[in-house]
């Protein structure tokens, strides 16, 4: 057997001989059969990977010639993780089981998404299918192929490998080029190339109603509905007519909402708590496929049984998260975290005697001690995280007292004693995410956006000022990083560095990729690892003047590369240079207030145009305090004096 990664959302494992598929997969959903695999995350010089959800909840696929089991990742790899296969728990097609197995395999995921194909699910939505599970799916622009605007709209399930365009507003049987900025992956990795360009169009009707397949409890005050196809709630008008979905007599229709990563599920949450065996009745119309297709009437008997086992801890890991670091707790079903436990950290002091610290749980309020769902879908998660910022760095074992977490239906958790909680020493320089806006900087990220053209860059630590300083450790996906400069100073204002977009570098609006490397700190040490963020950046492209006519004695007429505007008539944009020389006569131009954007814009001259002026030669020279700008203010540039014709 050997273990690879795929991508960041993927890993394989192959077999030497073809196995048999129900030794390694569940039928039932899709994930690894329970109790075969394990997968472990592991810390690499104080770094845990990325946590994953536990190995037996974990979608996986086998290949046709039975050798290659895909696992895919329920957020994304990467980092160090151990992979356990059970003794003679897998077993080949003749029947023979399979010795146990375990290796290490190290994921990177710095693998791009890209797009493998446009399919068509129904005729009002193309489907723009990826090479791995994306989480956004960036900004839309559309055009037909004469180059007149498209409406199409954008929707993404985090976790799935596609993109569907709405095509409901798009004439039929016409090509529609659509540009895709700032998708990314689960990582944050975005598409390359980025942005993505495709063609669709949109096509035949879709007739076929969605169906109900199962209606699964999932507490006593809870159920899912599987449709066979993806739907939408029906018209808030139909909605809140009562009796589109009951349990018994009871209407619940209001409690219905659609799965956010799998919408051929509807999760109906929140009713008053039933038992034992209940008629659940989908009424017609109360759901419509992504055709506008409704459902038909459907009831089922379902039975509402009381689960009294209680949720058990499977593994453990320390993550830092925007900055603060929290034990992530991970269960063997869906739980919620419960207040007033107390957690005693206990480890050796310095004089070689134990010690501890003791950590009271909060459902809210933040700062020390706050348990949370941990990377909740639908409102529901298997971990929980817990604050534990303040911790010094220690080697440390915590008994996870029983009632920290209870499931679904109220039953406690189990105690598990004895777990081990590392906190690693003090980081090297590392980009600060200054979520309480201390810097000027309130968006939870260690890069912020000041305008088209420049970005901050903020730092945990003083900064050495040569590698900071330095523009090739910035670098912007498809932009150019023309200068790096420390803002203000280098001590009490922050450790920021400013850093200057080269004009023309950004042609679409949209989110794009920012990464910094080798910044040390003033001490010289440097970041392990390089930052990755994206940014919403606004296109930087700036007007240029395309050409400029005399039309009256008195009157320039510009004509520039996209509309522009200028706020007030002033005369400190412009100069008129006759056979290369300012003269006196024509001092100041005058240029026209403009405040709805136009490609043209008037200047007026102080005197009117001689024979003799024209015979020289006339031209237009930009003064340094241009303010004639775009629809996203950049300002105009002109470089060189443009001639003036007839």
């Amino acid at each position: 057997m050997a273990l690879s990664a795929i991508n960041g959302a993927q890993l394989e494992v192959k077999f030497s001989t073809a196995v048999d598929e129900s030794s390694v997969i569940d039928s039932a959903d899709g994930t690894l059969k329970d109790g075969v695999f394990t997968i472990d995350e592991l810390t690499t010089d104080g770094v845990a990977a990325n946590a994953v959800d536990d190995a037996d909840n974990l979608k996986a696929t086998l290949s046709e010639d039975g050798k290659t089991l895909t696992i895919n990742a329920d957020t994304y790899f990467d980092g160090r993780y151990e992979l356990h296969i059970k003794a003679d728990s897998v077993a080949t097609e003749d029947g023979t089981k399979l010795s146990a197995y375990s290796t290490v395999v190290t994921v990177k995921d710095t693998v791009k998404p890209t797009v493998v194909n446009v399919t068509y699910p129904n005729n009002k939505t193309a489907r723009v299918n990826f090479s791995e599970p994306l989480s956004y799916e960036g900004t839309v622009t559309a055009v037909y192929a004469d180059g007149t605007s498209a409406t199409v709209s954008a929707s993404l399930n985090p976790g799935d490998k596609y993109i569907d365009l709405d095509l409901t507003s798009v004439t039929a049987n016409k090509d529609v080029t659509v540009t895709i900025v700032g998708a990314k992956d689960k990582k944050g990795n975005l598409t390359s190339p980025n942005p993505v360009t495709v063609t669709v169009k949109k096509d035949t009707t879709d007739t076929t109603a969605p169906t109900v397949q199962s209606i699964t409890p999932v507490s006593s005050t809870a159920f899912d509905i599987k449709l066979s196809e993806a739907v939408k709630l029906a018209t808030t008008a139909d909605v809140t007519t009562p009796g589109k979905i009951l349990v018994g007599a009871t209407d619940v229709t209001s409690k219905a909402t659609v799965d956010t990563t799998d919408p051929t599920v509807i999760h109906v949450t929140g009713i008053t708590a039933v038992s034992g065996l209940q008629t659940i009745t989908v009424e017609a119309d109360a759901l419509v496929d992504m055709s506008g297709n409704p459902n038909a009437q459907t009831s089922k008997v379902v039975n509402f049984s009381a689960d009294t086992t209680a949720p058990t801890v499977t593994s453990t890991s320390v993550q830092t998260i925007n900055n603060v670091k929290y034990l992530v707790v991970n269960f063997n079903e869906y739980v919620t975290p419960q207040a007033g436990k107390l957690l005693v950290f206990e480890y050796v002091n310095e004089n070689g005697e134990k010690d501890s610290t003791t950590i009271t749980t909060a459902t809210s309020g933040g700062g020390q001690g706050e348990a949370t769902l941990y990377n909740p879908v639908n409102g529901k998660s298997k971990s929980i995280k817990i604050n534990i910022n303040n911790l010094a760095s220690e080697e440390y074992t915590v008994d996870l007292v029983e009632g920290l977490v209870k499931d679904l239906f109220g039953n406690d958790s189990e105690l598990k004693s004895d777990v081990a909680v590392t906190i690693a020493s003090a980081p090297k320089q590392e980009v600060l995410l200054d979520a309480d806006g201390s810097s000027g900087n309130d968006d939870d990220n260690g890069v912020e956006v000041v305008d088209n053209n420049t970005l901050r860059v903020h730092f945990k630590y003083p900064l050495d000022i040569t590698s900071a300083t330095t523009a090739s450790n910035y670098t912007v996906e498809g932009a150019t990083v023309s200068k790096a400069e420390i803002y203000k100073n280098n001590s009490t204002d922050g450790y920021i560095v400013e850093l200057t977009l080269a004009d023309n570098t950004v042609e679409i609006d949209g989110e794009y990729e920012v990464t910094v490397r080798n910044v040390k700190a003033k001490d010289g040490l440097a970041m392990e690892t390089a930052y990755t963020s994206t940014e919403t950046l606004v296109e930087n492209v700036v007007p240029t003047i395309v050409k400029a006519e005399l039309t009256d004695l008195d009157t320039i007429t510009l004509t520039f590369s996209e509309p522009v505007t200028n706020a007030a008539a002033d005369t400190d944009d412009f100069e008129l240079l006759i056979g290369g020389v300012k003269v006196a006569a024509n001092d100041t131009i005058t240029t026209a207030a403009q405040t709805t954007a136009a490609k043209t814009l008037t200047l007026t001259l102080e005197a009117n145009v001689t024979p003799d002026d024209l015979a020289k030669g006339l031209s237009i020279k930009a003064l340094d305090t241009i303010d004639v700008q775009d629809a996203n203010g950049n300002v105009a540039v002109v470089a060189t004096p443009v001639a003036v014709t007839q």
